[in-house]
């Protein structure tokens, strides 16, 4: 394997780690207090000047992933097979991310999207099927780190 492929899969690997780990951080601080009351917790606006770093990181990871992909896919060594596994696994997660978190949040804390029942219900859903999405991204991680460790790096 060459120091291209590698260190764009370990840059990728890092990434998703991060991004993972953030989600898990995040889970645990807010969680408890959406599912406990979600209509009082869409009702507090951010706070002035708060950042959110998950388009940054997300659009990182994204970038990371197809980069990734194309060196991975060229490589025919041991542990090709476990990286597609990860990097399919991550392209899943983005998508589902792209596709139903990120919109779903966008409407359930939007002004006025949901009645209150509603807010409840698929705020639920949304923190259940986000810990779904969290199990799977860190077992991918972790299989991703066991690709790494069977990768062959040749230093001519």
């Amino acid at each position: 394997m060459g120091p291209v492929c590698l260190n764009a899969y370990r840059v990728f690997l890092l990434l998703f780690a991060i991004w993972g780990g953030s989600g898990l951080f995040e889970s645990i601080g807010t969680h408890s207090a959406w599912w406990a009351d979600p209509v009082a917790y869409a009702a507090v606006p951010p706070r002035p000047g708060q950042i959110n770093p998950w388009p940054p990181l997300t659009v990182l990871l994204l970038v990371s992933l197809l980069a990734s992909a194309a060196t991975i896919w060229r490589y025919r060594g041991p542990g090709r097979r476990k990286a597609l596994t990860t990097l399919t696994a991550a392209a899943l997660t983005l998508a589902a991310t792209f596709a139903y978190f990120v919109p779903e949040l966008n409407r359930m804390f939007g002004a006025g999207a949901f009645s209150d029942a509603q807010l409840v219900a698929h705020s639920r859903a949304w923190i259940g099927l986000n810990a779904l999405r969290i199990a799977i991204v860190l077992a991918a991680v972790y299989w991703g780190f066991v690709a790494l460790g069977r990768f062959v790096h040749r230093v001519d």
